[in-house]
């Protein structure tokens, strides 16, 4: 206290000027209570005008008393707690997302650090460091915490809104307007902090649409509810969602659709329009037709009904019947003078729509019959004049013409200007619409549409087409076009002509079209995108012998083109101000000649200034030279004169010439002067290159020779040079001196790189959008657009024109195809450039789509290759395409989500059933051995999966034979997968029964004749063939059908037999050996007929040879069956049933074999084959369908009836009967 009072004093004397301080001493530091504002989740920022960052939440208070100290210390928040974890996100400024404790760093001034700090009831101060330079900062700690929030519903008791809470104040109910749907959807929101209501400006809303999605605008930025619909408010402190809340905007049928309390009269406007026809509710009209019920009448009402809302512009925007409404019938009577009521009332309970809308209606009277009077007009003007172009209602007439229906009282026409198939707009959006006494004047097509109105007519006219053709526009003795003024050409005697001035003639004009006896200005498309009557284009205009023209292309009202061509007259160089030079020339080499004249004119003026440079021979000639009378200042030589005479473009009047001048002398500059230009010159396409240069004296580098003494010109500057072909700067001798020295320099090309792109200067046309397609997609360069900037070293940053330089370069292109980055180049075409550009371009991926994925209803087994990707008509590859991931075991449900890779995005997910298929699987079936009996094929069905093979379970298949399978030969086995077992599909292969080997011994017999007769045990005689060789007394047996081999046996051959003698007359018999049998009856050989010997009849042939075939078919046609043994009767017709090749056949008692039905002896019903498919007359088993009826045959060929066929039932008649 000493200390305080004493330093107090010793400043007090100091500051009155008594005395100067003789003490030293200190003042201690008070103390201060610091209060930290703790940080709220989701709201609270670290940086940034809402943050806790600043001494408004953040105070400093003397201890015991005194006001917060303000303005001294800064308070920075950190935004990680003591694990380093980050508490914030990444937006900005950030925000805290996380609860917990997180530094704060107090900073104060060292001049104002009068406190020691204590963080809340602490009794330990922070501890300062040194800061930043005169800085000290403390370090305490705060929290970060999460608060509850409470957000329901409320209905305001000041209800300027008319919004509604529900569901228990947990949505909210909001009438459509065109206004302010936001403020609306607030002002029923309450939103609790902690049980405290916050103002409404400390929370936000964000909508979302019924399904979760933001709701965006076309930008793709946050947007509110512009029509009844179902969303959700999402509620949101700072960055945190507090609270969502359920938002129906709704139209009440009952009392927000506009009316009208008579017909015709003030219309009370609604925020909806309900029309029937162009009537309000109230005052619905409708055709009568006979038969008109109620259900008739609905449909009327709702043909002709158009619903819209108005929306926030004021604009109407149309709202669909379909999904939205229903119309009832509310009251009925029949009779066209009825006066009938129907309602209209939401479609769904989903309540965007509710309560209902009485439609009155009545019946009227068809609108008589409208067309057009004419088809189309010309263009006559615009409605700038009164009377121009034509009325609506002038448009129609009505059939008969007797009928007055009256306009804008009984119907209304009105013409909709047309683009392509869609209303064509106005500058605000509005489509472009004409009403009964309008008057359309504009060039176009335009849909002319009658509806009725009023109390009387229904119906409506079916639209129709009247087009305002453009006015064509001419040139000539009997045209239209009229040039008003002109600037830039004379006209003289009916024709236009221009004198040639080194540039493109474009003269200016002023146009007019006359329509009907006025002249009428039409203007001039000065910009593609504001089109006007007509544009200008020139010819090349350059040329006096071509001469000019100006053409203008009509547009819009106007149709035609016309072209003015005028005449170019010669220039006078006199007249343009052209400058004439000569070289000197020393006395030694004059021949009396002009040498490098130079005759040029400056065109325009700065700075776009050009000058021409004319060509002797093209453009002049010169005459002369002559000595010349004026030789005053000339000091050593002779001064000749010239004169340029010009020609072509230019005239070669008299009066046109243009005078020159040069010095003949022995003074040369050669050796006289070192020329020096300066390097560096780059290649500059809009003028050619004309470095500075120094002309010194002789071995001097300081002192420049008088410029008096030379001029200067040119060579090979206007293009980038090699070594080999360098650029010149050319001095010539001047004033009393001549001669020349030429000095080569260098122009380096301009330099390209992807860094000459900046900014995208590089314009691309139809680079925009592209999407992966399989296919090239090059986007070209918009020349007219596109700059590049050059990067050589210490060039300026000039960007040039690719227009400019259009001679210099060509575009290629990197890539095109794939996904992902390609692009154009721009390269050099010659020397004046090198290096390229790369313009990038983006080919994003192909959306796969669920189209573009199958998975197939079976796959190979041991395969996981069941899903296919197809794009177009390309099958992708997986791996590369896409990847595949699968849920699920096959065979069996699968789950598969295919994501697109490289060219393709996005992810489709499917399900199905997968079965292996056995097509696709490997099926052997083992060879068999006749056995003479039905066997069943050893199948064996099996695939390699991870290179190992699975057999199949038998269960898993079915396996069926075609035809049945006891007979050797190969026979078609179809196995077949059961779904059951997790398989599909049938796979068809081969099934082999090889002939048996036959063990038994061949025996022989002979018959009575001697010859030998074979027969093996167990085998009959279709089972084999014998051929005896009496040679070798041996009979070779071959076995056939079922049986394979040979066997041989010894036999004794008979003796050669000896031809018997024709019988004696009268005599009767047979004679014959073997096989070949004649027969006698009374001495005469029988032929060509049936004969009954022996209770059995025969047939011989025309020749008397007995017939011996096993079939045999008559003349008239029945086919017989003759006994092949020599056991019994050979060649006696057979009867009753017999086997033939394994298959029964029926021989009737006469011995002709029966096909169809046949009813045996026993009245047992068996089916012949009638087919002549080979097997003509065998007899049928199993299911056989006979006049579109199903029989079953059993195995003896007997038909079945009365009686279950498997689970067929089939009846008395052997019919299957479906509904047993």
């Amino acid at each position: 206290m000493n200390n305080a009072y004493t330093g107090l004093k010793a400043v007090q004397e100091y500051l009155a000027g008594e005395t100067a301080p003789k003490d030293s001493f200190t003042i201690a530091k008070a103390k201060a209570t610091v209060t930290l504002a703790e940080g709220i989740v989701g709201v609270s920022t670290a940086t940034g005008e809402d943050s806790l960052n600043n001494s408004d939440t953040n105070t400093v208070t003397p201890v015991g008393g005194g006001s917060a100290v303000t303005g001294n210390y800064s308070f920075v928040y950190g935004t990680k707690n003591s694990e380093g974890e980050s508490l914030v996100n990444l937006a900005d400024p950030p925000v805290y997302v996380t609860a917990g404790v997180v530094p704060v760093t107090i900073t104060v001034d060292d001049t104002k650090d009068n406190y020691d700090l204590f963080v809340g009831n602490s009794t330990t101060p922070l501890a300062g460091a040194p800061g930043a330079t005169g800085k000290t900062n403390y370090t305490a700690q705060a929290a970060i915490k999460d608060s509850t929030y409470a957000v329901t519903t409320v209905t305001p008791n000041t209800n300027t809104y008319n919004v509604t809470a529900t569901l228990s104040g947990t949505a909210l109910d909001v009438p459509y307007s065109n206004g302010d749907i936001d403020a609306a959807v607030k002002s029923g929101i309450s939103v609790k902090q902690n049980n405290a209501e916050l103002e409404a400006t400390s929370w936000t809303v964000k909508y979302l649409d019924d399904k979760g999605g933001a709701l965006v605008d076309s930008k793709g930025e946050p947007a509110v509810p512009t029509a009844p619909g179902k969303y959700q408010a999402q509620v949101k402190i700072g960055d945190k969602v507090v609270g969502t809340v359920p938002v129906t905007v709704y139209v009440d049928l009952s009392t927000m659709v506009s009316s009208q309390a008579t017909a015709g009269g003030e219309v009370v406007e609604g925020i909806m329009t309900v029309l029937v026809d162009g009537r309000y509710p109230d005052w619905v009209k409708i055709a009568y037709e006979e038969g008109m019920n109620a259900d008739k009448a609905l449909a009327a009402i709702e043909d002709g009904m158009t619903i819209t809302l108005k929306g926030a512009d004021g604009k109407a925007a149309p709202v669909a019947f379909t999904g939205n409404f229903v119309l009832r019938s509310s009251e009925f009577t029949a009779g066209d003078k009825a006066n009938n009521v129907a309602t209209l009332q939401p479609a769904s309970d989903s309540t965007i729509y509710r309560g209902s809308l009485p439609i009155k209606y009545s019946y009227g009277t068809d609108l008589p019959a409208v067309s057009l009077k004419e088809a189309s007009g010309t263009y006559n003007g615009s409605d700038a004049v009164a009377g121009n172009g034509y009325a609506v209602n002038d448009l129609i007439k009505f059939a008969p013409a007797s009928s007055t229906p009256r306009v804008g009282r009984d119907y209304n026409v009105t013409a909709t200007l047309m683009n392509g198939g869609e209303p064509a707009l106005d500058a605000d959006g509005d489509p472009i619409v004409k009403t009964n006494a309008d008057r359309i004047t504009e060039a176009g097509t335009y849909k002319i549409e009658v509806a009725a109105a009023g109390t009387s007519f229904v119906g409506k006219a079916e639209p129709m087409t009247f087009t305002i053709d453009p006015l064509p526009v001419s040139y000539g003795k009997n045209g239209n076009f009229n040039l008003a003024s002109v600037s830039g050409m004379t006209l003289t005697n009916g024709s236009y002509s221009a004198t040639f001035t080194g540039v493109p003639i474009k003269p200016s004009t002023t146009v007019e079209v006359k329509i009907g006896n006025a002249n009428v200005s039409v203007a001039e498309t000065i910009d593609p995108k504001d089109p006007n009557d007509y544009t200008v284009t020139y010819g090349e205009n350059t040329d006096v012998a071509q001469g000019g023209t100006v053409t203008y292309a009509f547009t819009g009202n106007y149709s035609g083109t016309v072209t003015v061509p005028f005449s170019i007259t010669p220039a006078s160089l006199l007249d343009l101000n052209a400058t004439v030079t000569a070289a000197n020339q020393l006395e030694s080499e004059f021949k009396n000649t002009v040498v490098d004249p130079k005759v040029s004119y400056t065109v325009g003026s700065a700075p776009n200034a050009k000058t021409i440079n004319l060509v002797e021979g093209v453009d002049y000639t010169v005459v002369g030279p002559t000595k010349s009378g004026n030789q005053n200042g000339v000091a050593d030589g002779t001064r000749y004169a010239f004169t340029v005479k010009g020609m072509g473009n230019y005239s070669d009047a008299a009066s046109a010439v243009v005078p020159g001048e040069f010095l003949v002398t022995d003074k040369t500059i050669e050796g006289m002067y070192d020329v020096v230009v300066e390097e560096g010159s780059v290649y500059d396409p809009d003028e050619p290159a004309t470095p500075d240069f120094k002309v010194y004296l002789k071995g001097s580098t300081t002192d420049e020779a008088p410029a008096s003494n030379y001029s200067f010109s040119w060579e090979n500057n206007e293009n980038a040079t090699t070594e080999d072909a360098p650029a010149y700067l050319v001095i010539n001798g001047a004033g009393q001196y001549a001669g020349q020295v030429k000095v080569p320099f260098q122009i380096a090309p301009l330099e390209l790189s992807d860094a000459s792109n900046v900014k995208g200067s590089v314009k691309l046309v139809g680079a925009e959008g592209l999407v992966y397609n399989g296919k090239e997609q090059v986007p070209t360069v918009s020349i007219k657009d596109s700059q590049v900037t050059p990067v050589n070293k210490d060039r300026d940053n000039t960007p040039i024109s690719l227009k400019d330089i259009a001679d210099d370069i060509t575009f290629g292109h990197e890539g095109g195809v794939n996904a992902g980055t390609s692009y154009v180049t721009i390269v050099p075409k010659n020397g004046n450039f090198t290096g390229q550009v790369k313009v990038p371009y983006e080919i994003a991926p192909a959306e796969l789509a669920a189209d573009n994925v199958a998975v197939a209803g079976s796959t190979a087994p041991g395969v996981d290759a069941a899903v296919s990707v197809t794009f177009g008509e390309t099958a992708l590859a997986a791996g590369t395409d896409y990847t595949v991931k699968t849920e699920g075991a096959l065979p069996g449900k699968v789950k598969a989500t295919v994501t697109g890779t490289g060219n393709f995005t996005g992810t489709v997910e499917k399900e199905a059933t997968v079965l292996y298929d056995v097509a696709k699987a490997d099926v052997a079936v083992a060879d068999a051995v006749y056995n003479g009996s039905a066997q069943d094929p050893k199948v064996e069905v099996s695939y390699t999966d991870g290179g190992k093979k699975v057999v199949v379970p038998a269960d898993a298949y079915a396996v069926s034979v075609a035809g049945g399978a006891s007979n050797a030969g190969s026979y078609k086995v179809t196995v077949t997968g059961k779904a059951s077992e997790g398989w599909t599909g049938e796979k068809t292969v081969d099934f082999t029964i090889k002939p048996a080997t036959v063990t038994a011994k061949p025996q022989v017999s002979y018959d009575a004749a001697g010859l030998p007769v074979v027969t093996v045990p167990g085998l009959t005689s279709n089972d084999f063939t014998y051929k005896p060789d009496a040679a070798t007394k041996t009979i070779t047996v071959t076995y056939k059908g079922n049986y394979a081999g040979t066997a041989t046996v010894p036999y004794a051959p008979a003796a050669k037999p000896v031809t018997p003698e024709q019988p004696a007359a009268g005599k009767t018999g047979w004679v014959g050996s073997g096989n070949d049998w004649a027969y006698y009856e009374g001495g005469k050989q029988v032929k060509d007929q049936w004969k009954l010997i022996g209770g059995e009849w025969y047939h011989f042939e025309k020749s008397g040879k007995m017939t011996n075939t096993k079939w045999f078919q008559d003349t008239d046609g029945e086919w017989y069956l003759l006994n092949q043994s020599h056991k019994g009767s050979y060649g006696a017709m057979l009867t009753g049933w017999q086997k033939v090749d394994g298959g029964w056949y029926y021989m009737d008692s006469d011995g002709a074999m029966q096909s169809g039905w046949m009813k045996d002896t026993d009245g047992t019903w068996y089916l012949l084959n009638s087919k002549h498919d080979g097997t003509f007359g065998k007899m049928l088993t199993g299911w056989q369908k006979v006049g579109g009826k199903w029989y079953y045959m059993d195995a003896s060929g007997a038909m079945a009836s009365n009686e279950w066929v498997g689970r067929y039932w089939v009846d008395g008649s052997g019919v299957w009967t479906a509904t047993r």
